[in-house]
């Protein structure tokens, strides 16, 4: 199948019901000059381009976690060509389909929309959607805050990785309905740094009317930085790299390899400060793309709110039991509630504020992986969202035989919110007095506030609010 984008023809690869057009740029390359540059689009080419393989992915620093969790290799990049996205569309004819755009996770220091796990045949395929994937630049790429030692030009450096994922959402606008995509029902949805990415750009100006619905699977509207904060990596990183203030010019002429080594040792000098977290690189409060912390926007009711389906995984932590140095279960626990689980909460209480269109869920199903160690940890939806639970490298993080009916649950659940604007009949909308949730398992079935133990339990520990354990 042949389409004509703004830019040129693509032709893309017939995969049983579906065609998949892999690859496709979306924005110049961020290279030379454009390196921590806002996304330019995308020079025409003649002829047609072939979209049959994947794109590389954004250089970036190795993820130890997803290796041991999905025996997963680091994914072939490079700066040049890396602003690209997928699309997996039953058609061109039928009438203009819905639209989801996956924006992936990865602490905002790894991943691609070239993850196997988030191929999006089988969910355009058996719900009549138009899938797409896109990368974004991360890590020291992404969102290196640049303000401070060289101007006011450079105020947006801190959030490219943001800017990234709206010249996608323009891309899509413009481009999709040559695929049977319907520009005027784009939902966006994410995981982890992907959902935060969301949130950022519900109460972000510059992604303003791109798209109309919105998922957030363990995301948060807290996790971002301050310029003050993300000032400090950047002389953090510099030192590192051996430049001065004065030299600050030059890292436009440092290889794209030697900028994401000196990112794995800030990282690495972060957590041996004490920040369990580590998270350097953040989107960052720079007063243009994030007016402020998206939570505080959410509650200051200065957004336009779009229908929101959120929620998180009942033992979040679960997942950093498998990383390097892994800490005691009762930490990791700690730190998933910390991270996901109180912030879906209190994102959940201020939108629910707004709009009566929010809907929330619990993912219970727990992993049968490593005798149960892992339980419903952080990621564990993923497999079930694409219903890929046969991919390459899955089993090792769910198990034997994962439940397909589960997977037919959430598949039909998320599509119809992209469909309709709400899921389907049975989940009942979250409010501030009921506060229902859906419980993802086998089977599904909704239950009245379970977060009521855990505001207890903050309550008895004398915590407020946004206090941490």
């Amino acid at each position: 199948m042949i389409v004509n984008t703004h830019y040129g023809a693509v032709e893309g690869l017939v995969k049983g019901d579906v065609t998949a057009f892999l690859g496709v740029p979306f924005a110049a390359s961020p290279v030379g000059d454009l390196r921590w540059r806002p996304p330019v689009p995308p020079t025409p080419w003649a002829g047609v381009r072939p979209a049959v393989e994947y794109g590389p992915a954004v250089p970036q620093c190795h993820d130890a976690v997803a290796e041991e969790m999905l025996g997963q290799l680091p994914y072939p990049a490079a700066e040049d060509g890396c602003l690209n996205l997928n699309v997996w569309t039953p058609g061109t004819g039928g009438g203009p389909r819905p639209v989801m755009v996956w924006i992936h996770g990865g602490a905002f220091l790894n991943g691609s929309g070239r993850d196997v796990v988030y191929d999006g045949s089988r969910l355009a395929a058996k719900h009549g959607v138009v899938v797409v994937t896109v990368n974004y630049r991360v890590g020291v790429l992404g969102f290196l805050h640049l303000a401070e030692v060289l101007g006011a030009e450079h105020v947006s450096s801190g959030n490219v990785g943001l800017l990234d994922q709206v010249a996608a959402l323009r891309w899509v606008g413009e481009n999709i309905a040559a695929f049977g995509g319907d520009p005027g029902n784009v939902t966006v949805f994410g995981q982890s740094a992907g959902a935060m990415s969301i949130v950022s750009l519900i109460t972000s100006p510059v992604a303003s009317g791109l798209f109309h619905r919105a998922v957030v699977q363990s995301g948060s509207g807290e996790l971002v930085s301050s310029p003050e904060r993300a000032d400090a990596v950047t002389h953090e990183l510099l030192a590192v790299l051996g430049l001065d203030e004065t030299e600050t010019h030059r890292l436009w002429e440092v290889p794209v390899a030697e900028l994401v080594s000196a990112e794995e040792s800030v990282i690495a000098a972060l957590r041996a400060g004490g920040d369990d977290v580590g998270l350097p690189f953040l989107p960052v409060v720079d007063g243009v793309v994030l007016p402020a912390r998206p939570l505080d926007t959410i509650r200051a009711g200065t957004v336009t709110p779009v229908p929101l389906l959120l929620g998180a995984n009942r033992d979040e932590g679960g997942l950093f039991l498998l990383a390097p140095g892994s800490p005691e279960p009762s930490h990791a626990a700690l730190t998933g509630a910390r991270l996901f689980l109180e912030p879906t909460e209190r994102l959940a209480e201020a939108y629910a504020a707004l709009t009566p269109d929010v809907w929330r869920y619990l993912f219970t199903w727990r992993s049968g992986a490593r005798d149960g160690l892992l339980g419903a940890c952080h990621s564990l939806e993923l497999p079930f969202v694409f219903d890929n639970l046969d991919r390459p490298g899955v089993s090792i993080f769910t198990g034997p035989n994962p439940p397909q009916a589960l997977a037919d649950d959430l598949g039909e659940a998320w599509t119809a919110f992209a469909r309709d604007g709400a899921p389907p009949t049975g989940w009942p909308r979250f409010d501030l007095e009921d506060r229902w949730t859906r419980l993802l398992d086998v089977p599904c079935s909704t239950e009245r506030d379970p977060s009521r133990p855990l505001r207890r339990l903050r309550a008895a520990a004398g915590l407020s609010d946004e206090e941490d354990w």
